[in-house]
């Protein structure tokens, strides 16, 4: 789920590779060695990942020159083994299999052999052909088989195969409601089904015409079709995530929408399980977290201590109890 909880972007996309899932007390140790965080936190049964960078929100296109960030990398054996990878651009998400490592940033994808350090490639994310316009960026990734399926934005999807480096593929999201436009702003996945959030990037001209869909698009990844568009969330749905039987929704890291996944199907979204907005210390996740059965991993914004002025970003592990996320 793309919390963005101030102007970080946070997408709760769990697990998006089969992995044998580490310990929680392993995981907790690994995420809170670090002192800070940014856009994301992603794992496998090696790593713990932090990407940083600038705000996925304000990003207009890769014209000019790109900032670089960094990858944290953080042994779950080890966590004082930690190290950074410099990208060329801010990172927005990322997906792991085995020694190589696929970092979703605002320009490209990046591929990393972690046994080396080195970056074995960057390649686009899209077909445009020129510079991406503004909400073009993509948002989020998951892998499924030798492709990774990316939320791109007011493009819909892309599908980059791994074998050819290369985008194959575009997937026009809702294009039943042109001219009015959308935007795949996450995407997360259960088994051969994607979820991806959608908002709306058009307005009605007047106010009392309505918007373009905002819900939640699930798309068969077998076959590369569509199965449902769901309508029915709020305007500003920004990250996704589940944990196999519920599906999460988040507001820009200020309210989290519970619903089980079994109902995310026909015209309308079923009633909402939970709303979770209360969180410890005055603060609020940011940035994509993780969760596994017991904890929620996430980078949080809380302030520097109780009455300063000055805020800090950390990461965190919460009980999933604590937050009402059971």
């Amino acid at each position: 789920m793309k919390m963005v909880f101030t102007t970080l972007t946070f997408v709760l996309s769990f697990f998006p590779v089969a992995f044998a899932a580490p310990a929680p007390e392993d995981l907790k140790k690994a995420v809170e060695s670090q002192l800070h965080c940014g856009n994301f936190i992603r794992n496998d049964d090696q790593n713990v990942y932090l990407g940083f960078g600038t705000d996925a929100m304000s990003f207009v296109g890769t014209t000019g020159d790109l900032t670089p960030a960094k990858l944290t990398v953080v042994p779950l054996l080890n966590p004082a083994d930690a190290y950074n990878l410099t990208l060329n651009d801010s990172a927005l998400d990322l997906v792991s299999d085995g020694q190589k490592i696929y970092v979703l940033t605002f320009s490209a994808l990046e591929i990393w052999d972690l046994a080396s350090h080195q970056r074995l490639g960057s390649y686009p994310t899209q077909r445009l052909g020129r510079g991406m316009d503004y909400k073009e960026n993509p948002t989020g990734l998951i892998k499924f088989q030798d492709k990774l399926v990316i939320s791109h934005g007011r493009l819909g999807l892309t599908i980059f195969d791994l074998k050819q480096n290369a985008v194959v593929n575009e997937v026009h999201l809702l294009q039943s409601q042109a001219p009015k436009e959308g935007m795949a702003t996450a995407i997360t996945a259960v088994g051969n089904r994607a979820y991806i959030a959608m908002d709306n990037f058009t307005l009605g001209s007047q106010p009392w015409q309505a918007s373009g869909f905002h819900g939640v698009v699930t798309f068969d990844l077998t076959t590369m079709k569509v199965i449902d568009e769901v309508d029915g969330l709020d305007i500003g749905a920004d990250d996704l995530a589940t944990d196999g039987n519920k599906l999460f929704v988040s507001f820009g890291g200020l309210t989290i929408w519970k619903y089980l996944l079994s109902g995310i199907s026909g015209a309308k979204l079923p009633r909402v399980e939970r709303r979770v907005y209360q969180f410890p210390d005055g603060g609020h996740p940011v940035g994509r977290p993780v969760m596994d059965a017991e904890n929620f991993y996430t980078c949080f914004i809380q302030k520097t201590a109780p009455n300063a002025s000055g805020y800090k970003i950390i990461p965190r592990a919460f009980s999933r109890q604590s937050i009402k996320l059971d």
